[in-house]
C-alpha cells in the first residue's frame, strides 16, 4: 500500500499538494464557522442590540413622557368626538343648541367670529335623518381654515359641509365665510324625545 501511495503522489504535480492542503484547511475553517461559530455570533449580536434598545428605553423618561402625553391627547380627542356624536342623537332643538355652542366655542378658540347659525330643513336621506344648518363666520383666512379643519373633531363623523362660499371683506385679510352644514343621525322613533 505504501508503494501505491508513493506512485500516486509522484504523479501529482508538486504545486498541487500545497494547494490541496490549503483547500482542505479552508473547507474545515468554513465548516467550523458555519456549524459552530455563526449561530452563537448571530445570537450575541441580537442580544447586544436588544440590550442597547432596552437601555435606551429605560434611560429616556422624556420620550416616555412624550408618548404618554401623545396618548392622553388622543384619548381626549376620541372622547370629545364620541361625546359630540352622542349629542347629535338628541332631539332637534337640543342638537341645534349643541351645534351653536360647539361652533361658538371652537370659533372663539381659533380667533373666528361666528356671525350666525340658522337651522334649515330636516329630511330623510338613505335611512338617515339629515339636519341642515346655515353657518356664517368671519376672520382671517388661515384661522377660518383651521376652524374648518376642526369640524370633524368638534362635531364627529356625522357632520358634512354641503355648500361653501368665502368672500373677502376688507384688505386686511379678513374673510367672510358662509357654509351649509348637514348633520346625519339615525332616524328618530315617533315617540322619542318628548
Amino acid at each position: 500500500m505504501t508503494k501505491w501511495m508513493h506512485t500516486a503522489l509522484a504523479r501529482v504535480p508538486p504545486r498541487a499538494l500545497p494547494l490541496a492542503m490549503v483547500l482542505a484547511v479552508a473547507i474545515v475553517g468554513f465548516e467550523g464557522w458555519y456549524l459552530l461559530l455563526r449561530k452563537p455570533l448571530v445570537e450575541y449580536r441580537r442580544l447586544t442590540a436588544t440590550t442597547a434598545a432596552l437601555t435606551a428605553a429605560v434611560k429616556s423618561p422624556a420620550s416616555q413622557q412624550a408618548e404618554l402625553n401623545r396618548l392622553q391627547s388622543e384619548v381626549r380627542q376620541v372622547s370629545e368626538r364620541v361625546a359630540g356624536e352622542l349629542r347629535l342623537a338628541a332631539p332637534e332643538n337640543e342638537t341645534a343648541s349643541f351645534l351653536m355652542t360647539e361652533l361658538d366655542r371652537t370659533a372663539a378658540r381659533d380667533g373666528v367670529v361666528l356671525t350666525g347659525v340658522k337651522p334649515g330643513g330636516r329630511r330623510q336621506v338613505l335611512g338617515f335623518e339629515e339636519l341642515a344648518f346655515e353657518v356664517g363666520a368671519q376672520g382671517k383666512d388661515l384661522q377660518l381654515c383651521q376652524w374648518l379643519l376642526d369640524f370633524r373633531d368638534t362635531l364627529g363623523q356625522g357632520a358634512t359641509v354641503t355648500d361653501f362660499e368665502m368672500k373677502s371683506i376688507d384688505e386686511g385679510g379678513r374673510v367672510a365665510l358662509s357654509l351649509k352644514l348637514a348633520l346625519y343621525r339615525p332616524p328618530r322613533s315617533p315617540g322619542a324625545g318628548k
